[in-house]
């Protein structure tokens, strides 16, 4: 049980406890933790240290975030090697996490880490999900939640802003009122690297994840009972649900008031 500080009864959310700026250790777990594309791409996760595709100010950020906020359903997409759904299992302690990926393969390390700590009932692993398939997705949540709600979302899968806007009108109804909804380097295109400025960028043939934040910012403006409040970080966005009762599936280009003028991707 969470109480409303955000404190497990009987054990307090642990100490994020730094040995370096990219080595990070929780309760005897290590992860090398980094922003760097070449670095992730070439690191395997391990049961000794887990790889955590995020920089130390990004995980200070996102925990700091998080102080007080009661995640016992999270729902996360995209698993990558392990890293983050291990970090949100043991900074959240969720009683449920339900984690999807779009590679069919399972992590051997999280798998490692769910078996050594008889978590498999806690953390669910639902592997080759694409992030747009909302028949399985939906099946997902009725299978392991039924009727309950959802506390939190983490998208950090596609990062492309037609999927992760799918995936938006898909689980935002399924959040609790106060839930929140994250979605991980909404700020791709605009990221101060060659990678992602030169010739138009690695991704230059997709629109930007920033138009979906916008759209969320519209939504917030005309009717904050849905959209309670945006929050932004260089890292990511988070988005808080209102109090109004929502149909199972949003419909975004419906949700605000422009002049009667439909929102067109800007970037």
């Amino acid at each position: 049980m969470v109480t409303s500080n955000g404190r497990v009864r009987g054990r307090e959310r642990p100490r994020l406890a730094w040995l370096d700026d990219d080595l990070l250790e929780i309760d005897g777990q290590r992860y090398l933790t980094t922003g760097n594309t070449q670095t992730m791409a070439t690191t395997t996760s391990t049961a000794e240290r887990l790889l955590l595709a995020k920089t130390r100010d990004h995980i200070e950020c996102f925990t700091e975030r998080m102080k007080g906020f009661r995640a016992e359903a999270i729902f996360e997409l995209g698993v990558f090697k392990g890293g983050s759904t291990v970090f949100l299992h043991q900074t959240l302690h969720p009683r449920t996490l339900i984690a999807v990926d779009i590679d069919p393969d399972p992590v051997p390390a999280l798998e490692a880490y769910v078996s050594r700590h008889g978590l498999d009932a806690v953390i669910r692993r639902h592997y080759g999900v694409d992030q747009t398939d909302d028949a399985r997705i939906d099946a997902i949540l009725d299978t392991e939640l039924g009727d309950e709600r959802l506390d939190l979302v983490v998208d950090d899968a596609s990062h492309g802003y037609p999927e992760t806007r799918a995936t938006f009108e898909a689980l935002f109804p399924r959040l609790r009122p106060g839930g929140r909804y994250v979605i991980e380097d909404w700020a791709w295109a605009h990221f101060d690297q060659d990678l992602w400025q030169r010739d138009g960028g690695y991704w230059r043939e997709r629109p930007a994840l920033t138009n979906l934040v916008v759209e969320a910012m519209l939504v917030l403006g005309s009717f904050p009972d849905v959209v309670a409040e945006v929050h932004l970080e260089p890292d990511f966005v988070e988005i808080a649900r209102g109090t109004r009762d929502l149909p199972p599936r949003l419909d975004l280009s419906t949700m605000y008031l422009n002049r009667g003028n439909r929102f067109r991707p800007l970037l």
